[in-house]
């Protein structure tokens, strides 16, 4: 067999006549468009998963007003707003929420509460 150039095999292109990858597929393009979707499933995925916190609080806290839970887990969820690493956000939000919450329920069992007829000042 000779030495120097194999031979091609047929229907392959010479590279000269093959398009650039840039001319065929912009490929920046598309990296930027995929990294919009997966931050916009993660950002989803994220809400989802705090409205998730929400309703267990919800159940769990059945004496606890909604409005003051959605409160409770809205206010600990603006404190990772400039959080980069995202993945154990809602857990943290279901644990500060938690706290806040059994803490006032501590606090409202501490004070007691007026008997059902009396007079208050």
């Amino acid at each position: 067999m000779a030495r120097g150039r194999r031979p091609r095999p047929p229907g392959n292109l010479p590279t000269r006549n093959r398009p650039r990858a840039a001319e065929a597929f912009p490929l920046d393009l598309v990296v930027v468009s995929r990294y919009a979707e997966v931050v916009d499933m993660a950002e989803m995925s994220e809400q989802s998963m705090v409205a998730e916190v929400e309703q267990r609080l919800t159940i769990k806290y059945p004496h606890v007003p909604p409005d003051r839970i959605t409160r409770v887990v809205q206010t600990a969820h603006s404190r990772f707003d400039q959080s980069s690493i995202r993945d154990f956000i809602p857990l943290l939000v279901e644990r500060r929420a938690k706290a806040e919450l059994a803490q006032s329920d501590q606090a409202a069992l501490a004070s007691p509460s007026p008997a059902p007829g009396a007079i208050t000042a």
